[in-house]
Order: structure tokens, then sequence, then C-alpha cells
């Protein structure tokens, strides 16, 4: 038995990597989900517009699929408050003291500066948040919690998250640079 062991604490250090550590750094904000919910009425209009670009036959498997998931008006209610509940908890927004790893991403040169607002994105008061300013602050960096693999998918207890730090905007509008999971 101690034959296995051994190996084992070897090559753990090889397996194993360093999360994100946010123990230092303060929750200025949150943001909400653009989650949708089907209905009967959705999946019908969704069916019509599938036709337009799709066979027939795969606009009804596409219509098939979304009536297994259709809730009434009421039910889609309650599930979108849930989900907004749930991700004000978990998509979270870290103000960071700059470090030297921090700031070498934040200042990357892949990165260009046109800057505009998250969509969805708020401080703890409600108002919006200022990318603008995030990217100009050389003393904090600024983390935002995500899902992992996408951020569009449903949450639930066996949701995995990871941190975007906002950068400069690319050419293509795109201001974050995915860190690590946690």
């Amino acid at each position: 038995m101690n034959k296995y062991i051994l190996p084992i604490f070897v090559f753990l250090p090889t397996f194993a990597f360093a999360g994100i550590d946010v123990s230092n750094c303060d929750v200025i904000g949150y943001r909400d989900i653009n989650i949708t919910c089907n209905t009967m009425e959705k999946c019908q209009q969704n069916f019509e517009k599938m036709k337009e670009v799709v066979s027939d036959d795969e606009a009804k498997k596409d219509f098939d699929r979304c009536v297994k998931t259709i809730k009434t008006p009421e039910e889609c209610s309650q599930y979108i408050a849930e989900q907004q509940e749930m991700a004000h908890r978990e998509y979270l927004i870290y103000k960071c003291p700059m470090n030297d790893w921090l700031s070498g991403i934040k200042k990357t040169e892949d990165f260009r500066n046109a800057g505009g607002l998250q969509k969805y994105a708020y401080y703890n008061d409600g108002t919006s948040i200022d990318t603008d300013a995030m990217i100009a602050d050389d003393e904090y960096a600024y983390l935002f919690r995500i899902q992992v693999p996408f951020d569009d998918l449903p949450l639930n207890e066996n949701t995995k998250y990871g941190y975007d730090i906002i950068l400069p905007a690319d050419k293509d509008g795109l201001m974050f640079y995915f860190l690590d999971r946690e």
C-alpha cells in the first residue's frame, strides 16, 4: 500500500493549480443574467424563425426539444426570479489590490483602450458599473466571477466558477480575460 502513496504525493503538485485568491478583495457589485424560459408561445415563435433558415425537419426537431422544456408564464416568472437571485449571490464583482501578476495581465499589449459598459453589471447600490474607470485604475484589479464553461447555463449547486479580469477592449469589443477556475 505504501508504495502507491509515495507516487501520489510526488505527482500531486503537477496536477494541482492555484485558484484565484479573492480573500483580500472587496465585493463591490454583482451581475444580472439574461435568462430565458420557454413557453409554448416562445417555442412556436422560434419554430417559425427556424423554418426560414433550416429545413423543416431540423426546425421540427428544435421545436420538439423546446416543447419538452416549456413552462407556464407564471412558472417562467418564478424561474427567472430565482435565477436572478442566485446570480446576485454568485456573479460577484470584486475590487482587488493590484499585484504584479494581475498588473501583468491588465497591461497586456493585445488589448487596446476602447472601454464601454458591461451589460447587466451593477455596483452594490444598484448603479451601473463604470468599466472605463476600472480599466484606468492602476491601483486595483476588478474580477468578475463567471460560470465555467458557459455563462448562459442555468445556475445550480453543481455550477463551476472562474474569474474574468476587466481590460481595455480588444478589436472585437471584448474586454475580459479569463483567469482561472476556482
